[in-house]
């Protein structure tokens, strides 16, 4: 059964992060990310999404954040206004906030 979570935050910055995560069984199946925050190139956008599928739910932080890390090298992106750390932080927000 698929389950959808969802969370916005302003982060340090004050730039605004909006995660939607769809899960089946507790592994994360697609990821949406949207916010006022700037990525280059910013097509890139689905890499970083990509990235974070088959996340086991509760988040390894470690884990997730090193999936994300390795989109942003692998694909030479630039993120500014975020960091890798706070999508992280909102992921886990719309999970601990319950599915909508």
């Amino acid at each position: 059964m698929q389950v959808k979570y969802s969370a916005s935050e302003k982060v340090v910055g004050g730039k605004l992060v909006s995660i939607e995560v769809s899960a089946e069984d507790n592994v994360v199946s697609g990821v949406k990310i949207t916010g006022d925050f700037f990525l280059h190139p910013e097509e890139s956008i689905s890499d970083l999404e990509s990235s974070l599928v088959g996340v086991k739910i509760p988040f390894d932080w470690i884990d997730t954040e090193k999936k994300l890390l390795t989109a942003i090298t692998d694909k030479r992106l630039e993120l500014v206004g975020v960091k890798s750390g706070s999508i992280i932080s909102v992921m886990q927000k719309a999970v601990s906030e319950g599915p909508k």
